[in-house]
């Protein structure tokens, strides 16, 4: 993955990182081999300490079902090629919660290491670095002010040259992404066109576009609700007036359907069918997911 390669580049001094990982001030002797000579199984950081001691870093930003099984076949590995146990850490770098296991559970087998949500340690350290790697690193970690340390960033980056500054930003936006940072990025960009010519960046360019599209959902999204508050007013209206449950799930059924035409264009006949054998209850839940489906299936789904 290229999120991974991103971040073992700027993880090319470790200590800092370690230092929070174990909990004490320790010295790099090396890196080792990621390739473990078991087809393509490679680990993402593998070092050893100038004290013998050798720690295994996975970086993981995605939802793995076998997490668990690949991390206990990556301890095992390790032990049969450098005859010792090493020190596991599972690095959360995805956005939400960490969603993989931190071990293995069976019944008369136990395995077990920690996993870090890299949101929620102090990068400090590496946002105060002279290291632009360093700085770019702790963008991942907790922070008081997200944007403010967008700014830092693009304004260090801007001092760079052409060639160094256009690696330094579509680094920024690889680890903007990882962290739930794009549209901060992408606004503030726009705001510093000196940081890059954004004409040269397809990575840039990417990001930008990504933003207007954010905004023009926020638009249409902004209609649809106040298409609903329209629809609401109308079913109260329609429920005083006619005093049926029929009458307003009739009104609900054909402003529901219109919506739906507006958005999509077409209402496909099986959707329509639904709608109309649909109670009132069933159809407002519809309405609310219009508000951010991209595809007509998600409303129904």
């Amino acid at each position: 993955m290229r999120n991974d390669t991103t971040l073992k580049l700027l993880l090319a001094q470790p200590e800092r990182l370690l230092r929070e990982l174990l909990d004490e001030a320790v010295a790099v002797k090396q890196f080792l081999p990621t390739d473990l000579k078991a087809g393509s199984l490679h680990v993402d950081l593998l070092i050893e300490l100038m004290d013998g001691r050798i720690v295994h870093i996975e970086l993981q930003g995605y939802p793995e079902a076998g997490f668990g099984y690949r991390m206990l076949n990556y301890r095992l590995r390790i032990r049969q090629r450098y005859n010792q146990v090493p020190l596991q850490y599972a690095l959360w770098v995805g956005k939400g919660r960490p969603r993989i296991a931190s071990g293995i559970q069976e019944r008369g087998h136990r395995y077990q290491y920690p996993v870090i949500d890299l949101k929620h340690v102090d990068t400090r350290l590496f946002l105060d670095s002279a290291s632009l790697k360093d700085n770019l690193f702790g963008l991942l970690g907790k922070l008081a002010d997200s944007r403010a340390e967008v700014v830092r960033l693009l304004r260090k980056i801007a001092g760079l040259d052409s060639k160094a500054r256009r690696e330094a930003l579509e680094t920024l936006v690889v680890i903007s992404g990882m962290r739930g940072l794009e549209t901060t990025l992408a606004e503030e960009i726009q705001q510093m066109p000196i940081v890059y010519d954004l004409s040269k960046s397809i990575i840039v360019k990417r990001l930008v576009k990504e933003l207007a599209a954010v905004e023009a959902d926020k638009r249409v999204a902004r209609t649809i609700e106040g298409k609903l508050a329209e629809m609401r007013e109308i079913l109260r209206q329609e429920g005083r007036e006619a005093g049926r449950e029929q009458g307003r799930e009739e009104t609900a059924r054909r402003l529901l359907t219109l919506q739906l035409q507006q958005r999509y264009t077409k209402v496909p006949v099986k959707f329509a069918r639904k709608i109309a054998s649909a109670d009132l209850a069933t159809m407002e839940t519809w309405a609310l997911r219009l508000m951010s489906a991209r595809e007509i299936d998600e409303v129904f789904a």
